[in-house]
């Protein structure tokens, strides 16, 4: 889709991160309704037209920006359904993959931080431009955590998880 047919088909509040048909399309979509569903399978807004499936934060950006789309476009709370012009930035593919939670197989609470039942010690590691850096053993899980963040804001900058904007987090829970 180009910029010239987004712009026609759809309207895009901002500020609520909504995109609205401004014409009618197909037998149950009608010029006022809410533009997409989210895509079960990844939690992204999706939006058909003609056929073919866009993601609605992209058709937003061609909207907002009047460009195409970058590669990737960071959802900064990580709400993969939160459209907020706010809440959306342009990323590149190690920028947007350093933006995620921490896995579901962690048990520390703290991402990049681990019990080491040999040093019986707090294990603090990230990994940044293909390779896995050791940040020390810690007597306490917070000086693990401090570490962490700290080579979070070293590696990964405005895109590191300690630099997510909790207002954004809470809003879209």
């Amino acid at each position: 889709m180009d910029i010239v047919t987004a712009r026609r088909l759809f309207s895009y509040d901002s500020s609520t991160g909504v995109l609205i048909w401004r014409v009618d399309n197909g037998r149950s979509v009608r010029a006022g309704d809410r533009a997409g569903c989210v895509d079960g399978s990844h939690g992204y807004r999706k939006v058909r037209y003609r056929g073919v499936s866009y993601a609605e934060h992209r058709i937003i950006w061609m909207i907002y920006y009047g460009e195409d789309a970058p590669d990737q476009i960071d959802h900064i709370n990580r709400a993969r359904s939160d459209n907020r012009l706010s809440n959306l930035r342009a990323a590149s593919v190690a920028d947007n993959a350093f933006n995620k939670s921490r896995s579901s197989v962690n048990s520390s609470g703290v991402t990049g931080v681990y019990w080491s039942s040999e040093h019986r010690k707090w294990k603090a590691q990230i990994s940044a431009r293909g390779k896995r850096h050791f940040l020390g053993l810690h007597d306490s899980i917070d000086a693990a955590r401090t570490a962490r963040e700290t080579a979070e804001n070293l590696y990964f900058g405005s895109f590191s998880p300690a630099n997510t904007n909790d207002k954004h987090i809470a809003e879209a829970a």
